[in-house]
């Protein structure tokens, strides 16, 4: 009741309805909360279960003034953030708390005639984001998994040039090889041979 005398100048049910205007105190309060909770989105991809659980207390905070529909966008992207980012086994916690959040936010904001379909929307909200983010993480890991096949297929097309050349020069390197040993034979052979000429004519 006081956020609300804060926010609407009245005390009413909390919510910003219709015919009720914020006071300026209010209307400020609720735009510096809007934009810290958007500007705290920035620190997602370091700490995404950090900004994820703060971002669900201040939804929870907003529902008990009626103001969830504002926190509703930070709340999800930072949950989308959180699936995408968090390893696998976390991903029941995250689900699982943000599912405890819509249940709070429901049953702060919601009439008891309507609570089911208020929890139900939000629900319904949060598995959608989840299931995004988890369609968004299979595709990068998948375009991942891509690149790095056609990096290790380049590599091997790589290492197989540097093979095929290398059995290049070892086949050069064995012909010179062959060609020189012959000549260097030759060569003995006929200074042997000039040798064993000179000996006899020169006695």
């Amino acid at each position: 009741m006081i956020g609300s005398a804060v926010l609407t100048g009245r005390v009413g049910d909390g919510g910003l309805v219709a015919g009720i205007a914020p006071t300026r105190i209010g209307f400020t309060v609720l735009i510096l909360a809007a934009i810290g909770s958007t500007a705290l989105l920035t620190a997602r991809r370091r700490h995404p279960l950090a900004v994820f659980l703060t971002e669900c207390a201040v939804y929870v905070g907003a529902s008990a003034l009626g103001l969830n529909n504002f926190f509703l966008v930070p709340v999800l992207v930072a949950l989308g953030s959180a699936v995408s980012r968090l390893p696998l086994w976390q991903h029941l916690a995250v689900i699982g708390a943000a599912c405890l959040m819509a249940t709070a936010s429901a049953v702060l904001v919601a009439p008891p005639g309507i609570l089911m379909e208020e929890w139900l929307s939000q629900v319904v909200a949060v598995l959608m984001t989840a299931i995004a983010a988890m369609l968004a993480r299979s595709v990068a890991n998948w375009r991942a998994a891509q690149a790095d096949a056609k990096a290790e297929r380049e590599r091997f097309r790589v290492l197989r040039a540097e093979r095929d050349r290398a059995v290049s020069r070892a086949g050069i390197a064995a012909e010179l090889h062959d060609s020189v040993g012959h000549g260097l034979t030759t060569i003995i052979a006929l200074s042997e041979g000039l040798a064993g000429q000179r000996r006899p004519g020169g006695r």
